[in-house]
């Protein structure tokens, strides 16, 4: 039986890397697309104890993001290339059946039940992530500085969509203030304010009747949020 083959897997992760493949493991689930290993390491490298914008480090950053992540959980994620660039998902889409799974989440094995991934929790870790890099950014980030950030492109088009997903946005109340704050350096950068305006048309465009994201056409430093 698969869930008993998934058990032992999880169960031969050693007490170290939980937290790090649990991080992974919710990450691969929500994702909106497949991500590339540089984009899914970048989650690895915030301190999200640090308040409810997550801090990142970029020292955090594994040296050898695919080798590390293989070495840790080998049998429930797998490294593929697609269009030349390597992605990392579940080896199989039963793994992410189970992980999500009420059966999981209802074992009297905690070492297994701990890695059960709550869409909710998942989707307001990515959230909170994505607000995390795009306040990390500075006001001379230039579009090939972007690409320094690869997490930066995935935040710009998902971030909406995260926190769209059940009760997310409420958790995400500050870190939006924040980032569409008249005062946030990043609207200092034509990249930083595109991306920001991107995302603000996303809200107003979002079935969220108390969310409005004020873009006026001329002035880049007027960008404000409102919630009601």
């Amino acid at each position: 039986m698969l869930d008993d083959t998934y058990e032992r897997l999880l169960q031969e992760i050693k007490e170290a890397n939980w937290k790090f493949v649990h991080c992974l493991f919710q990450c691969v689930a929500v994702a909106f697309c497949l991500l590339c290993v540089e984009e899914l390491v970048e989650f690895l490298a915030f301190d999200f104890k640090a308040g409810p914008i997550p801090k990142f480090h970029e020292d955090w950053r594994l040296k050898d993001p695919a080798n590390e992540v293989l070495s840790t959980c080998s049998s429930l994620l797998s490294i593929v290339n697609m269009e030349g660039s390597s992605v990392i998902q579940f080896s199989h889409v039963s793994v992410k059946e189970f992980l999500t799974s009420t059966r999981l989440a209802e074992t009297s094995d905690i070492i297994t039940r701990r890695f059960h991934i709550s869409l909710t929790s998942a989707h307001t870790l990515a959230a909170q992530a994505c607000l995390g890099i795009l306040l990390h950014l500075d006001k001379n980030i230039t579009r090939n500085g972007l690409q320094k950030f690869p997490l930066a492109k995935y935040a710009s088009r998902y971030l909406v969509g995260h926190a769209r997903f059940e009760n997310v946005l409420p958790n995400l109340e500050h870190g939006m203030k924040h980032l569409f704050d008249r005062t946030n350096h990043i609207l200092q950068s034509g990249s930083g304010y595109r991306i920001l305006r991107t995302l603000g048309t996303q809200l107003n465009t979002a079935k969220h009747h108390h969310i409005r994201v004020d873009l006026p056409c001329i002035m880049p430093h007027t960008v404000a949020y409102t919630a009601w």
